[in-house]
């Protein structure tokens, strides 16, 4: 562990954030929550092609390239069509799997940024036992809040274990 790894798109396509920049395994994937900069219309090429498209510039990492469904997703999130007032407001990206071209591909896709669910917040213990009692579990946690990498850990410890904290 800690070997820092290179996704092989990333060298194909480095000006911009993809899926492939959440990479930490084969098909194991971060989340990264980041803030809107700007969004400008971009002329891009792929395969000989040359589309305008929304860009979402970032701050401190690579251009989003928005496509319809995160464009929409984004629309509902931030309360507005208008680009300009988008500046400012924070999201988390994530990976999900979607079917391109008949096979499972990883997708970058946007969604709120939930709060940091750590060891100080007032539910936490009460989780924590309803994990012990098996009635919850980690993926239902990750649906509603962010966890650090050490959190999580505590979290997975937790599920399934019969011991009270």
């Amino acid at each position: 562990m800690g070997e820092t790894l290179t996704h092989v798109k990333s060298l194909t396509n480095p000006s911009y954030i993809g899926a492939w920049t959440l990479a930490v395994e084969e098909g194991v994937y971060s989340e990264l929550t980041v803030v809107v900069v700007k969004v400008v219309q971009t002329e891009l090429t792929h395969k000989n092609v040359t589309k305008t498209k929304p860009v979402v510039h970032l701050k401190d990492q690579l251009p989003f390239v928005l496509n319809l469904i995160n464009r929409e997703r984004l629309e509902v999130l931030f309360g507005s069509v208008f680009v300009e007032r988008w500046p400012g407001r924070k999201f988390t990206l994530y990976v999900d799997t979607i079917r391109h071209r008949g096979k499972p591909t990883p997708a970058l896709r946007v969604r709120e940024t939930y709060p940091d669910f750590n060891p100080n917040n007032r539910h936490w213990d009460s989780t924590i036992s309803a994990l012990k009692e098996g009635k919850t579990t980690t993926a239902a946690i990750l649906q509603n809040v962010s966890l650090t990498a050490e959190n999580r850990a505590l979290i997975e410890a937790a599920e399934g274990s019969e011991s009270i904290i």
